[in-house]
């Protein structure tokens, strides 16, 4: 049998595509270049051949498209009133979170700014001034390190720049208790906190070992 395009759309799975085992069998490799089909017009192939790549998009179909029994709608409705109940801790999206996040991006703070360029410089996945909210407390992380690309590994790794504030008593004791919030929370696993002197003077290999160092559950501060 010669391959035609009515053929080719006959075989069509469920999703209006192929499956990997058909394009093989007409001897396209995975994953296919755009206009693939032109490549195929008009070569013949056994009725074997033919009949199982049909068979193949019949399957798909069938797999993909189950019998909308009451069970299954009643299952299917059960679980989207699940999600809508379900309260997520952590990223909070409503506007106090956007309209605060704009104004701390907007201020100028050099160590800030130094730590954010040496964490772009790093093979690592990161987000500035990231809001939090752990029980209706509204935080805001100057950095999360999410995860390390190399050595892949998920870190959720809050990082604070501390200015000369933070040294008195009544400041000290302020952040004992968000580190103890933070930390109750699986949105943060570490803290680690750089007064902001040390940060202007970092190096990109030094953070970089700070976080590759750093005990999951523990504060570290430079």
């Amino acid at each position: 049998m010669i391959l035609t395009r009515e053929f080719l759309d006959k075989g069509k799975t469920s999703r209006g595509g192929w499956t990997r085992e058909q394009l093989r069998m007409v001897g396209v490799s995975w994953p296919p270049v755009q206009g693939w089909q032109l490549g195929v017009l008009g070569v013949e192939v056994t009725d074997t051949l033919a009949e199982t790549f049909l068979t193949l998009g019949r399957v798909r179909k069938k797999t993909l498209t189950p019998k909308a029994t009451p069970e299954l709608l009643s299952r299917k409705n059960d679980l989207s009133a699940k999600r809508k109940s379900r309260k997520r801790v952590g990223l909070n999206k409503g506007s106090w979170a956007k309209a605060t996040r704009a104004k701390l991006l907007s201020k100028e703070n050099m160590a800030e700014s130094h730590i954010d360029a040496l964490l772009s410089g790093l093979p690592v996945v990161f987000r500035r001034e990231h809001p939090l909210v752990v029980d209706k407390t509204q935080y805001f992380l100057d950095f999360i390190v999410i995860s390390i690309k190399a050595p892949r590994r998920k870190l959720r790794l809050a990082i604070e720049v501390d200015g000369g504030y933070h040294s008195t008593p009544a400041q000290m004791e302020k952040d004992r208790i968000r580190e103890r919030n933070l930390l109750a929370t699986s949105r943060v696993n570490a803290i680690l906190r750089i007064d902001a002197s040390a940060a202007l003077l970092m190096a990109k290999d030094e953070l970089y070992r700070l976080m590759l160092g750093i005990k999951m559950g523990s504060v570290k501060i430079v």
